[in-house]
């Protein structure tokens, strides 16, 4: 048993009270505490992440059936060799704040490397129907590789007459449309109601017999070939990185749109949201199918993530342990409604602070959590001081910040290591309607249902709250644990077989506060 004791502390009739919260001064004596795709053609944004880009078209040496192969239409290309790969590039989280999501795709080139985050999926289309084609870069220092001159830009296989030969690219350089800003995400856009200048890769523009390397305005490009359009068979479209910078750098691509009179398509480049598949909306992730992941899936700010009834499952990573909460907020607002979180066999190996196991958790952030299912968030019969079904948490917990407002409403929370629900520092919390069963009565863990401590505030009504019972004389398992809270109002909740249903350390009464 891995519980950490500490030395007892003398409360009411009890003995010691078993708290999850953030660990201070004043709460040394108690036992240890823990704060703790699928591509969719009528959806407006498309989540592209690396389980898109496996696969046999990686390694056609002319993958003209990407699209048919893949779902998403996108691979990692080498342009010195015509093959796809798919280590060529990755997926990442940032860097700062990307437009869509929590990251973007990223490429490293080093001399004449020539790397494309690529697709095909856009064959045939006539040049004139292109309605939006931009992306978004986000471009090293100078210090990094970077320079006023170097930034992906973006190319397509052409065919000026509908023969459909090889008739090589027009080509669309960020640095001759605009100034390359370093360590920022920045959009072009390369129609730009018909000015973005273009290039082509040929010695000479067909009919016009201009150098290749004469500008075009889009405008132009339409005027002078009537009939241009994307090649039907050969439709490679990339942004290229590279070529040729022999100090290199790593340069990163995100949000590709593509629009036409039947609708405009916004690519968003994510990691593995990672491994689960969704429908992003902009402002919501919708689950498409259970799921599985090996690392905490992240909201962006203001986002939804509604699991229409599905499930993500925590699971170790192959080397390693799961590490932090199985969902969090990426952002100061988020809400998750109708999912059920849950873990399977994770390795029984403690961690502190933002690397404790919690199903859901909310840090620095208000919003809500409907009508979801926590069960099975922990590392087995464990007595580490984490696995928290639901927390909600902000800074600072003396009573003394802003409470930020959290609704906590009709879930169903069992199976849980610590604690069933938290509420800690300064949140304003409303906690209704939730059914939290612990495991008790059990030798390895002193859990509580419900907890509201550290300067929080709440309302805490119709809940029902069983079997949090701790059986060992050292510590207290508690139904409903108050811990320094700054208010709380509580009526019509039901306690059942909890080892105490009801603990006040630190007195917690007095007013509630709500959020401004």
């Amino acid at each position: 048993m891995r519980s950490r004791h500490l030395a007892k502390l003398s409360f009411l009739a009890v003995t010691v009270v078993a708290c999850s919260g953030e660990p201070t001064a004043t709460t040394a004596r108690l036992q240890a505490p823990a704060v703790g795709h699928a591509f969719l053609p009528a959806a407006t944004t498309i989540v592209v992440k690396p389980s898109s880009m496996n696969g046999a078209c990686q390694t056609l040496a002319v993958p003209v059936a990407c699209y048919s192969l893949f779902p998403s239409g996108w691979l990692f290309y080498n342009d010195e060799n015509d093959q796809g790969d798919p280590t060529l590039g990755s997926f990442v989280s940032g860097p700062g704040s990307p437009l869509h999501g929590v990251g973007g795709s990223q490429i490293s080139v080093s001399g004449s490397q020539r790397r494309n985050l690529a697709t095909y999926q856009f064959a045939g289309t006539p040049l004139a129907s292109i309605t939006t084609m931009s992306f978004r870069t986000y471009n090293p220092s100078a210090g990094n590789g970077g320079s006023a001159t170097r930034s992906a830009y973006l190319q397509f296989n052409v065919d000026f007459n509908g023969s459909d030969t090889w008739q090589r690219r027009l080509v669309y350089v960020p640095s001759q449309n605009g100034t390359v800003v370093p360590d920022t995400w920045k959009e072009w856009d390369a129609i730009a109601g018909g000015n973005a200048l273009w290039a082509y890769s040929g010695a000479t523009w067909p009919i016009t017999g201009q150098s290749g390397a004469t500008l075009k305005t889009w405008s132009q490009v339409l005027s002078d070939y009537a009939g241009i359009r994307i090649r039907l068979t050969d439709a490679h479209l990339g942004m290229r990185v590279g070529e040729p910078y022999a100090d290199g750098y790593t340069e990163n691509i995100d949000a590709f749109t593509f629009g036409t009179a039947s609708g405009t398509t916004v690519f968003d480049f994510e990691p593995e949201w990672y491994s689960c598949a969704v429908n992003n909306n902009g402002s919501s992730y919708t689950l498409l199918a259970d799921c599985t992941t090996t690392q905490t899936l992240l909201l962006p700010n203001g986002y939804t993530l509604n699991g229409a009834g599905f499930s993500i499952t925590a699971t170790d990573p192959v080397g390693g342990h799961f590490l932090g909460a199985v969902v969090k907020n990426g952002g100061a607002t988020a809400h998750v409604t109708n999912v059920t979180i849950t873990a399977l066999g994770l390795a029984n190996v403690c961690d502190g602070g933002d690397d404790r196991l919690r199903g859901i958790l909310f840090d620095g952030a208000g919003g809500s959590i409907t009508n979801t299912t926590v069960t099975g968030v922990r590392q087995g019969l464990s007595g580490c001081q984490e696995g928290n079904a639901i927390e909600v948490r902000n800074a600072p917990f003396d009573k003394t910040g802003s409470d930020l407002a959290v609704s906590i409403t009709n879930n169903t929370v069992s199976n849980y290591q610590k604690n069933g629900i938290t509420a800690n520092g300064s949140v304003a919390a409303t906690i209704t309607g939730n059914l939290i069963t612990g495991d008790g009565p059990v030798t390895y863990i002193a859990q509580n249902g419900l907890q509201v401590g550290f300067g929080a505030t709440a309302v805490v009504n119709n809940n029902r709250v069983a079997g949090n019972n701790y059986t060992p004389a050292s510590f207290v398992a508690c139904g409903f644990l108050i811990f320094q809270a700054d208010g709380i109002r509580a009526s019509k909740n039901v306690f059942a077989n909890n080892e105490r249903d009801q603990c006040n350390f630190g007195k917690g009464g007095g007013i509630f506060n709500p959020a401004p």
